[in-house]
């Protein structure tokens, strides 16, 4: 606990929750295969939180918002299906077609599959993310969420040579479940749920 009051005051509640996290797989492990790797955890948790930096993304819809990004140093751009809300007016992100999608994507270069382009089936989120690269000249998809159906489609993605990027935390695309735009991560059980999604599509 000494440790922990080394990091800045952002950070503690992340060491907290990984730290939690982190007590429930070494107990797993334990109670599975004889084995103690709650210090190793630890050290590792620790380092995490100390090192970790934030990496500047930005979002564009469009080609001049593109071009800003670049000049501003960003490396990384997102045309996110906020596009829906954002440009096109909507409440949420839902409403947005893969069409629409496209059309902001080949004016930028970087793909967000919208709502109901990869729920039915694992092909049809590889033909839909087929279509975001070919099409809107892509380099890479974004899917949300960790949960075991999502991470099929994901490894699905993968496996089919697609690179794919995962969104934890507030998933916009769940509006239905969550009912409002609420920021995730905000308590240790929260921020724990948070961090298994993030487990497993690091795992990819």
């Amino acid at each position: 606990m000494e440790a922990k009051e080394e990091l800045p005051e952002y950070m503690k509640p992340v060491y907290a929750a990984m730290l939690k996290f982190g007590n429930e797989l070494a107990d797993n492990v334990f109670k599975n295969n004889g084995l103690d790797v709650l210090p190793y955890i630890k050290k590792e948790v620790l380092s995490f939180t100390r090192s970790a930096s934030p990496t500047p993304w930005g979002t564009a819809y469009d080609y001049p918002s593109a071009v800003h990004l670049d000049y501003s140093g960003i490396n990384i751009c997102l045309v996110g299906n906020s596009a829906a809300m954002v440009v096109h007016g909507y409440d949420t992100t839902l409403p947005i077609t893969l069409d629409e999608m496209l059309v902001h994507c080949r004016a930028v270069a970087h793909g967000d599959l919208p709502f109901g382009c990869y729920e039915s089936s694992t092909n049809q989120a590889i033909d839909s993310t087929v279509r975001v690269l070919k099409e809107g000249g892509m380099d890479a998809i974004k899917l949300e969420g960790g949960s075991p159906s999502r991470i099929t489609v994901a490894k699905s993605i993968v496996e089919a040579g697609i690179v794919v990027m995962g969104h934890v935390g507030l998933t916009p695309q769940a509006i239905s479940v969550l009912g409002v735009f609420r920021p995730q991560g905000r308590n240790v059980a929260s921020t724990v749920k948070v961090l298994k999604f993030l487990f497993v599509v690091t795992m990819l």
